[in-house]
């Protein structure tokens, strides 16, 4: 049983994990945007975006535990008795963090649609609704 876990590991290894993982289909966007038929210009643009976005990752994943951080002081506020302005100063804060992730999102959305063409654009939110439906239906 070792034997065949190292000979299958060795196997995904020799032919590599991305493509490995494209198939079944692990790299999020990778078949959306492969169905879009996009020019070389539109790839490399989109392969910058994609640089910016990944350089900005670290900061997303702080605003997550920034975000959990501050539901466990409010859970702590809301047991200690703290005063209502303490317990809302918290909630504050989360919704700027949500404002400043909504304002990425919607900086994404731009620079994407500044990036296809009106039919890609169509197309990308029909492959985009398909993909949220399927995973509502798992």
């Amino acid at each position: 049983m070792k034997k065949l876990n190292l000979v299958m590991m060795a196997i995904l290894l020799s032919f590599g994990t991305a493509s490995f993982a494209k198939e079944k289909g692990h790299k999020r966007g990778a078949g959306i945007i492969k169905q879009l038929d996009l020019s070389e210009e539109q790839m490399v643009k989109l392969n910058e975006h994609r640089k910016k976005m990944k350089e900005t990752k670290s900061d997303r994943k702080s605003d997550r535990e920034e975000i959990k951080k501050l539901r466990e002081e409010i859970k702590s506020a809301f047991i200690s008795n703290k005063s209502d302005q303490t317990i809302l100063s918290l909630h504050q804060k989360i919704k700027n963090i949500r404002s400043k992730k909504e304002d990425i999102k919607i900086q994404k959305m731009l620079q994407l649609k500044s990036i296809l063409n009106e039919s890609q654009r169509a197309k990308y939110l029909e492959l985009v609704m398909e993909k949220k439906h399927s995973r509502k239906n798992k």
